[in-house]
């Protein structure tokens, strides 16, 4: 396998726009926005050379790039509501031939799992790889530069790519591989929610890194499915969230 990790980049998608949880991407967590916590995760992953912020250029968003500054990772402010397009100018301005698909409201999203993703991607020389059985905020999605510049040309309504995901499970045009669960410890986890969409998984968010954080930053996933298994109440307070259906596309 060869792997050139400066064609290789963890993209994180965010904005300070939310519908439902107000400038989340800042909100703090054991002394760090929420969206800090994500890139150290994400400096983690050992398969890709570089980590980049992107964001819009509403004028709301300007304080993301800071945080790309504070953190030390490149950054890029583009089309307000076209993401496919962000990203695929990002990718061009940095010569990247894969990305990694990150969004800002995932702080726990698996560096493990996505170095997993990319040498299999890598290897096979799949188009469009991903993963489904973690839990809700976790897993990610890996894609080649050439896939998302088609993905974004066969879509009708460039303002829904936001909702990227739909238009490359398209197995039909594209090399698709999923990444099946290997380990009986994920068995049945995979509607556990740990993503921050709402005020409840905020709370959820805290639990686990007032738990976790000062103990070892760089605690994983197990770590974290291991506290939750001990301490069962704190996965009542945002079961019955919701996840917004995606759109047709």
């Amino acid at each position: 396998m060869t792997l050139n990790k400066m064609h290789i980049g963890v993209l994180i998608a965010v904005r300070m726009k939310s519908s439902r949880l107000k400038s989340k991407a800042l909100s703090e967590i054991e002394g760090k926005p929420l969206v800090g916590h994500l890139i150290e995760r994400m400096k983690r992953v050992q398969n890709a050379g570089q980590i980049i912020l992107c964001t819009s250029t509403h004028k709301d968003d300007e304080v993301l790039l800071d945080i790309a500054d504070q953190y030390g990772i490149k950054k890029y402010a583009g089309d307000e509501l076209d993401v496919m397009k962000r990203f695929i100018k990002a990718a061009s301005l940095n010569n990247l031939k894969h990305i990694v698909r990150v969004t800002g409201d995932n702080p726990l999203t698996d560096p493990e799992n996505i170095d997993r993703m990319i040498e299999r991607h890598i290897s096979e020389k799949y188009e469009f790889t991903k993963s489904e059985y973690l839990p809700l905020g976790v897993n990610a999605e890996v894609v080649a530069v050439e896939t998302l510049i088609k993905a974004h040309s066969m879509a009708q309504d460039p303002s829904l790519t936001e909702y990227m995901t739909s238009y490359l499970k398209r197995p039909e045009y594209f090399k698709i591989h999923t990444m099946i669960n290997t380990d009986p410890f994920y068995e049945n986890r995979e509607n556990i929610r740990l993503t921050v969409d709402y005020d409840a998984d905020m709370l959820v968010m805290r639990y686990i890194y007032g738990a976790l954080y000062k103990i070892n930053k760089n605690f994983s996933i197990r770590n974290v499915l291991e506290y939750l298994d001990s301490n069962e109440t704190i996965l009542h307070l945002n079961e019955n969230m919701l996840e917004t259906p995606l759109p047709k596309v």
